[in-house]
């Protein structure tokens, strides 16, 4: 009867696996969401003291 084979655990990939790294990991992912933060906070600096039926174009053109 042949061994059952080898239980995979994440401490011990199997041999030749090789992984992906996670989502938002990669290379330009810190300055991307440093990138969206920055125009996150300017949105909510600025888009108080437009109109409503502006900020929709304002935040457009901050965001361009």
């Amino acid at each position: 009867e042949p061994s059952p084979p080898r239980p995979l655990r994440p401490s011990q990939p199997d041999e030749g696996a090789r992984m992906a790294p996670a989502p938002g990991t990669g290379i330009g992912a810190a300055s991307t969401a440093m990138a969206r933060g920055r125009l996150a906070h300017r949105l909510v600096g600025i888009l108080p003291a437009i109109a409503p039926a502006q900020r929709g174009d304002a935040a457009r053109r901050l965001g361009a």
